[in-house]
């Protein structure tokens, strides 16, 4: 799957997500509930593809992900086939925040770095996604932020 099919994927979701749930922005909730939200209408577009939320196990061994610095992490959403390593089978991860932030950013950067000693998974691409006060969609690939072609 290539870069353009999966933004145009994300942007299907967060469509639907302000079409249908827009409400939960003005509630304030926790980002959980929106993470929530966004991953049900991912499944529908990614078929083949396992969408979890605050996942945190690598391949098939019961141990929690962790970062370069050995710190255990759970990231918001992950486009993945669970019990799998390989960056092939690791396709998106998104970490969500209600108000525009650059705290994810280090992570992204982490997780679509080649792997390491203490993480011993890629991910092809990673996104940050905020919703106030606009949309904002901050896309990783290979350890750096790249910019869409529009």
């Amino acid at each position: 799957m290539n870069f353009s099919q999966i933004s145009r994927r994300i942007n299907i979701a967060i469509h639907k997500f302000y079409k249908y749930d827009r409400q939960l922005l003005e509630l304030e909730v926790s980002e959980w509930a929106i993470a929530h939200r966004i991953a049900v209408y991912l499944e529908r577009l990614y078929c083949g593809w396992h969408i979890d939320c605050e996942y945190n196990r690598v391949g098939t061994m019961n141990r929690t992900k962790h970062d370069n610095a050995g710190n255990p992490t759970r990231p918001d959403i992950t486009i993945h086939h669970r019990t799998k390593t390989e960056i092939r089978d690791n396709l998106l991860i998104i970490e969500i925040k209600i108000w525009d932030s650059t705290v994810d950013f280090k992570k992204l950067k982490e997780f679509t770095s080649a792997p390491t000693d203490n993480r011993k998974f890629q991910y092809q691409y990673g996104l940050a996604l905020s919703f106030m006060p606009k949309p904002n969609l901050n896309w990783f690939q290979k350890g750096r932020p790249i910019t869409p072609s529009v």
